[in-house]
């Protein structure tokens, strides 16, 4: 009787792999060596980058976090024309804004197309029924991950209305 030897069968470079046995083999290797897994919880699309942004800045008023976290470092280009361009202008003027105001939006409805992300939201001061209502049309640009350019329409809500509409 004659027995074959067999050839050990290399494995495949992990770069060759599909991508989900790529995270699969990432995962297995972490799991081995006890290092901790990172999260994937960070946001990829323009939406969820904006909407993340929005929702840091103006709905939990965490603003200067969320500035320093998706607002691009390097390029930021501001329409506004009350806000200077630039990352530490935006710094040096949002987070003292929304936290003397105590103004906090309400998203309403955000809608993308390839790289730009508008967020139509509501914003009004808790507990201060007399203090003025803003309908606020956001436009954002992304770029890798970050937001490079913003324009801004704001618009006071009238007491009254010709119409039964709301601006929301």
């Amino acid at each position: 009787m004659t027995v074959k030897s067999h050839q050990p069968i290399a494995p495949r470079p992990l770069a060759t792999c599909r991508p989900w046995r790529q995270r699969v083999a990432a995962l297995a290797t972490a799991c081995l060596l006890g290092v901790a897994v990172p999260t994937l919880a960070q946001p990829s699309s323009p939406k969820e980058v904006v909407t993340a942004f929005y929702e840091m800045a103006f709905v939990k008023g965490q603003t200067r976090e969320a500035i320093l976290k998706y607002i691009s470092p390097t390029t930021y280009i501001q329409h506004n024309p009350m806000v200077p361009d630039g990352r530490e202008a935006a710094l040096a003027v949002l987070p003292d804004l929304v936290a003397k105001s105590g103004m906090r939006a309400e998203i309403k409805r955000v809608i993308a197309e390839g790289d730009l992300v508008v967020v139509h939201s509501r914003a009004a001061v808790p507990g201060k029924p007399d203090a003025p209502v803003l309908a606020i049309m956001d436009i954002f640009r992304v770029q890798d991950g970050l937001i490079v350019e913003h324009w801004d329409v704001i618009q006071e809500v009238p007491k009254t209305s010709a119409n039964g509409n709301t601006m929301f």
